[in-house]
């Protein structure tokens, strides 16, 4: 089930700049200097909102042997986003930022552009599976300037029943292992966060379980996020 969240962003007066808007095109994007975007820098990408240009800045990477490449277009027109801003070129203003600490996917289309914020879930078949699309983004024009609405996008089979029970399996094999105590406690909260997923009634079980020490703070605070966008409806 999807629940949609409507933030509205006020990015100053589009009314004035909508003869502005006319005349500005995709090749004419430049990034600015803000939260995680410079001049010194060309876009990334560029893609439109509604006929609106907006152009993609932010840091880039090549990447190495722990982390995928970011910040660089690909063949296919996606490029990951770690650190980065959406520009309105029509203003020269950043619209949305997403900082370090998360993963987007960002991929440009004819009809526009997407973005996922992304997370490694613990899988059956490792410590660490593939980064999973947990929630999209999504922006449209408003009067008020640009609306960007929040959508729950986390594949259903991914808390399946069959796919939660080979992930306990998994984790029950690692107990008496030498992996770190930190990272089993890791794959234990996600198998609950996977299960309230799964069934509303699991949802206080997991919401509870907390608080965490260290890196776990935040990715339980975000999961608890994610879990109750899940059943928004419902509770």
């Amino acid at each position: 089930m999807k629940k949609i969240y409507a933030i509205l962003i006020t990015i100053g007066c589009l009314i004035c700049s909508c003869k502005q808007n006319s005349t500005v095109s995709k090749a004419e994007c430049k990034c600015i200097d803000h939260r995680f975007s410079s001049s010194k820098f060309i876009p990334i990408a560029t893609s439109t909102i509604d006929n609106i240009p907006v152009a993609f800045c932010g840091y880039s990477s090549k990447g190495s042997e722990y982390l995928e490449e970011y910040g660089i277009l690909k063949s296919d027109s996606s490029f990951i986003g770690i650190g980065y801003e959406v520009i309105d070129c029509s203003t020269q203003k950043s619209i949305f930022d997403e900082g370090e600490y998360y993963t987007d996917s960002i991929k440009i289309n004819v009809n526009g552009f997407e973005i996922f914020r992304l997370a490694h879930i613990v899988n059956p078949n490792g410590n660490f599976g593939n980064l999973i699309p947990v929630i999209q983004f999504n922006f449209s024009k408003s009067k008020q300037g640009f609306q960007l609405d929040t959508l729950f996008a986390f594949p259903e089979k991914y808390f399946s029943d069959g796919y939660i029970q080979q992930v306990k399996t998994h984790i029950d094999s690692l107990e008496n292992s030498e992996l770190e105590k930190y990272e089993f406690v890791e794959f234990k909260m996600e198998l609950l966060f996977l299960k309230a997923l799964n069934d509303i009634n699991q949802l206080d079980k997991f919401l509870n379980s907390g608080p965490y020490n260290g890196y776990l703070g935040p990715l339980f605070r975000d999961f608890c996020y994610y879990a109750k966008m899940r059943w928004e409806n419902e509770i």
